[in-house]
């Protein structure tokens, strides 16, 4: 069970690492506390975990790099998926996915 001062903590640190970006910011105190009760990656369905050296540590991403750390934009996500990602889009990502499927990659 998290705790407030878990999720103030988060926050604040979502906080300065989008002014330290010069980002948008406007996630609320709830949104993050949800976004930390999320059990699944948004991209991949495997199990977040809260360990800082594993692959599957919880990230926020941002969904749109063109935009802050806006609700609607923030998504909880492995730490592996959210480095692949990087500053692809979402279009980037199913063009990827798209030839690795015609190469029969998997």
């Amino acid at each position: 069970m998290l705790t407030d001062i878990e999720v103030a903590k988060k926050l604040l640190k979502i906080h300065q690492s989008a002014q330290a970006r010069n980002l948008d910011f406007d996630l609320s105190f709830s949104e993050v506390k949800r976004l930390l009760s999320v059990k699944k990656c948004f991209y991949s369905g495997e199990e977040l975990e809260s360990d800082e050296k594993s692959e599957n540590q919880r990230t926020f991403d941002r969904v749109d790099n063109t935009k802050g750390y806006v609700n609607g934009n923030v998504v909880a996500c492995t730490k592996k998926i959210n480095h692949l990602k990087n500053n692809l889009t979402i279009e980037e990502i199913k063009i990827i996915v798209k030839g690795l499927k015609k190469k029969k990659l998997w």
